[in-house]
This record gives C-alpha cells, structure tokens and sequence, in this order.
C-alpha cells in the first residue's frame, strides 16, 4: 500500500524511517480531534511524506540513432 518503487524515497535509511513513521502511526493509539490512528491515515501520511521528499529529478536520454532490424 505504500508508494511503489519508481516513486519510494531514494536511500535505503529513508525508507526505514518511513516505514517506522508509517507502523508507529498504525500501532500507537491517539485521537486529536477527528483525526485518529487508522491504517487509512498511517498510510496517508506515509504516502504524503514519500511524496514531498521522495521527488526524482527528470531523466536525460540521449537519442543515438536507429538501426534496421529483421522485420520487413
């Protein structure tokens, strides 16, 4: 249910501590207000967090030519 890998925070550590914010949310009982702790909100905010700190720069390819293959 988190991000999938092409959008997972790049470093390893990164992804543990999310995991960890994402389980303490899950397991820790709190209630503020209407917000409470439920796996829809754990995940929320796991995913939020992978969201704004997890962005990748672009991608540069670089075009190097095209070649015949066996199909006519």
């Amino acid at each position: 249910m988190l991000s999938e890998p092409l959008t997972l925070l790049p470093r390893r550590w990164q992804q543990f501590a999310e995991a960890t914010l994402v389980a303490a949310l899950f397991v820790v009982p709190f209630s503020v207000g209407p917000l409470s702790n439920t796996p829809q909100f754990a995940l929320l905010v796991g995913n939020l967090l992978t969201f704004l700190f997890g962005q990748r720069r672009g991608i540069r390819l670089t075009y190097l030519g095209k070649e015949q293959t066996g199909v006519e």
